[in-house]
């Protein structure tokens, strides 16, 4: 398997993509000063999305993928 395998680039462009996008909205948007309930906006997008919820759905990824592809091979 050559190194790195495309389910990596794939963490990393969801990864790095949603950086970019809301580094792109806090810039252009001015996101950063939207209240959300009691809360402004980057509690939400940064520390609740970015730092939890994305890098599991990228864990999973990471596992999920190559598991299929294993399969669909006829490994156990």
């Amino acid at each position: 398997m050559p190194w790195p395998p495309k389910v990596f680039w794939l963490g990393v462009l969801v990864m790095y993509g949603y950086t970019f996008l809301m580094w792109a909205l806090e810039a252009t948007a001015h996101i950063n000063h939207i209240w959300i309930g009691p809360v402004l906006a980057p509690t939400i997008y940064a520390s609740l999305i970015g730092t939890f919820i994305i890098p599991v759905v990228v864990a999973f990824l990471y596992f999920y993928i190559p598991e299929k592809a294993e399969e669909a091979r006829g490994g156990s």
